[in-house]
């Protein structure tokens, strides 16, 4: 803590503070407001894949901004992701399939020793 923050904070102690907590301060209103809260629920429970977009046609007279503020951070809603595809590629399941090929063509295999560093050279 620099020189001026100490003297700041002494100052604030012999004025009479008695916490280093933030003390609530009187500022800008909040514009989120329980009708908005009730309103922007009900239009999503209506349409749950509901864009910010979409919700900001049915609800103009607030802006985006706010609109973000509420569904995300006050309501808790995040974004859908997509199916994720996943491929069964694992080692012994691609091994298997190989396999199989070379049993339906008849292909004769190979021994091939596994691999040695020192046998390269």
């Amino acid at each position: 803590m620099n020189r001026q923050n100490v003297t700041k904070w002494c100052r604030a102690f012999s004025e009479g503070r008695t916490n280093v907590h933030e003390e609530h301060r009187t500022g800008r209103p909040s514009v989120i407001s329980d009708a908005l809260l009730r309103r922007t629920e009900e239009a999503i429970q209506e349409n749950k894949r509901l864009t910010l977009k979409e919700l900001h046609k049915i609800i103009p007279e607030v802006s985006m901004t706010t609109l973000h503020e509420c569904v995300i951070v006050t309501l808790g809603y995040h974004k859908l992701r997509a199916v994720s595809l996943l491929h069964d590629n694992a080692r012994p399941h691609t091994a298997h399939k190989t396999e199989a090929l070379l049993k339906r063509f008849k292909w004769e295999v190979l021994d091939h020793p596994s691999y040695s560093p020192g046998s390269c050279t």
